[in-house]
């Protein structure tokens, strides 16, 4: 019967000691919400650590940073997992559920504003999808010439 006990217990260890990784990467992330900059970026190393290479761990990690809105922890934690090659679904969903909607170009004036303000952060590729769907709809626009000119 003794025998039985202690073989119970060794299966379930593993169990155990994941979940409480789990629950330990979670207490990290909801700590970065009132953390400073610096202490912030030690939370987010401490879950990474705690997560590891281990594609459930590196779920919750980037699942707990999407609830939580640390966008930087969630985008390690995604990196990480995609390269673990593993969980593709779960990947793929979460990639979906933080992919930002683009809503219509209302105006041209709207659309040159925004189209400048992502070539002053450098997102040049955006900008110029951007730009080819707002030329599409007002050709003749003179700020989306002088804007396609400058690409």
């Amino acid at each position: 019967m003794a025998v039985l006990g202690v073989v119970a217990l060794i299966r379930a260890a593993p169990q155990w000691f994941h979940s409480m990784r789990i629950k330990q990467i979670g207490g990290a992330v909801r700590r970065m919400i009132r953390a400073a900059s610096p202490t912030r970026d030690q939370l987010a190393d401490r879950a990474m650590d705690l997560a590891g290479q281990h594609p459930k761990r590196l779920l919750a990690a980037a699942e707990q940073a999407i609830r939580y809105n640390q966008t930087s922890l969630r985008k390690r934690a995604l990196d990480r997992l995609e390269q673990t090659g593993q969980l593709k679904i779960d990947l793929h969903r979460l990639r979906q559920l933080t992919k930002p909607e683009v809503k219509p170009v209302g105006h041209p004036l709207e659309a040159a504003v925004g189209i400048q303000g992502l070539l002053e952060q450098g997102m040049l590729e955006t900008a110029r999808r951007r730009l080819d769907e707002a030329l599409t709809k007002y050709p003749k626009d003179p700020d989306l010439i002088s804007l396609k000119a400058k690409l």
